[in-house]
């Protein structure tokens, strides 16, 4: 025993604070109080695959495949779309080719030249789409006259269509190429990774207990 009495315990800041105001009462002070952290977007949120996984690797792959298809789908429809318009442009040469000499004068050339456009006009989508407003505009602003001079300028406008529509399709296919190039990528890395992962997994079990 100490000569002037017992030895107190030595305290820890904690426990003298804890005495100070109560046991069971609520502390008014915080010995290490948590800092203010904003909460920032994707920041202090547990992630939705924490860790990089065989399944997480798949998930990966299937959300990267399905933006792709997406876009390739995309391109399939408008190719579509543009083989369409370019057979409706070839049948509006064939009538236009036939009286490329001028329908003056001639009654039911001129009917056949303009039911030729109108068909061509509901064909490519109605007058409303790009390709129907431009071939209205073609024959409203070149039929005029109807002598060789204006048949010969709405050839030319009907090839210029033709020839814009092969710069665009040409365009969509290189766009397809790299889309098909990148899905092939996703699909590759994905393996590589998900091989690795079972490799390093199967060496783990091979050494527990080693």
């Amino acid at each position: 025993m100490h000569p002037d009495g017992p030895t107190k315990p030595v305290l820890s800041r904690r426990a003298q604070v804890l005495l100070e105001e109560g046991i069971h009462g609520e502390p008014k002070l915080s010995i290490h109080p948590d800092p203010d952290i904003p909460e920032v977007a994707g920041v202090n949120q547990p992630p939705v695959l924490p860790y990089l996984t065989p399944d997480a690797m798949l998930v990966y792959c299937q959300s990267r495949l399905s933006g792709i298809n997406s876009q390739c789908r995309e391109i399939m429809t408008r190719q579509e779309k543009n083989a369409k318009d370019q057979a409706t442009l070839g049948n509006l040469l064939n009538t236009l080719y036939f009286f490329q000499e001028g329908v003056e004068g001639n009654a039911e050339g001129g009917l056949k030249v303009g039911a030729a456009y109108d068909k061509a006009v509901q064909d490519a989508g109605g007058p409303e789409s790009p390709l129907g407003k431009q071939l209205a505009k073609d024959r409203a602003d070149l039929f005029a006259s109807g002598n060789k001079n204006a048949m010969a300028s709405l050839i030319n406008a009907t090839k210029g269509h033709q020839a814009q529509l092969n710069s665009d399709a040409e365009i969509d296919m290189i766009r397809l190429q790299s889309l098909m190039s990148q899905r092939q990528t996703a699909i590759q890395l994905t393996t590589n990774i998900v091989q690795s992962l079972n490799d390093q997994a199967n060496k783990i079990v091979a050494n527990i207990g080693h």
